[in-house]
């Protein structure tokens, strides 16, 4: 009997990069778009635009070289645009880097791990 792994997927047009799913421990952080400043007597106020929106820190760990260059082409590929991102319970995200560069280290001769930075859509709440 095959063991299977759960994965994930970055999909942008007809371009897939399937990688095993994030180390556990990953980070996210919920942000809303809000103006906030104080009044001349000190009292706070808040404007807030209703905008929510997550990033989240994806950490990957013993990539193979050619999931490594998978993984670099497409990050080229997409360079600043969205692109889909679905984590390994199936919940789908309009998604973009973060950072514009991927820094990968090498745990062994063909073997890398990185940490990737991205904004996320709310849609998977």
């Amino acid at each position: 009997m095959a063991v299977t792994y759960p994965t994930i997927t970055f999909v942008k047009g007809g371009t897939t990069v399937t990688l095993p799913a994030p180390a556990p421990g990953g980070t996210f952080r919920k942000t809303r778009s809000q103006a906030i400043g104080r009044t001349a007597s000190g009292a706070p106020v808040i404007y807030d635009k209703d905008a929510v929106w997550y990033e989240g820190t994806l950490a990957f760990t013993y990539l193979s070289s050619s999931m490594k260059a998978a993984l670099e082409s497409f990050f080229d590929t997409v360079a600043g645009a969205s692109f889909t991102y679905t984590n390994d319970d199936g919940t789908a995200y309009t998604a973009y880097f973060l950072d514009n560069a991927l820094s990968f280290r090498q745990r062994a001769r063909g073997a890398y791990d990185i940490t990737v930075r991205l904004n996320l859509s709310a849609a998977g709440e």
